[in-house]
């Protein structure tokens, strides 16, 4: 993103919408990544390429009513 980073996109979203799900798409596996994942406030963090079972049970876990 040309203006702000995932992380930072994360925690504005998380500022506003403490309620609303973030799950992190990406290729990089890297613990530090995974870590600043966690602390900028996504709920979850996959790795590409996802495995669709995790995608649909990961979604399940955060999406639930």
């Amino acid at each position: 993103m040309p203006v702000v980073d995932g992380d930072e996109t994360a925690r504005r979203i998380r500022a506003l919408h403490p309620w609303v799900p973030i799950i992190a798409l990406t290729a990089n596996a890297f613990p530090r990544a995974m870590e600043s994942s966690r602390l900028a406030g996504r709920d979850a963090h996959l790795i590409k390429p996802v495995d669709r079972a995790q995608l649909l049970a990961t979604m399940t876990k955060h999406l639930k009513t």
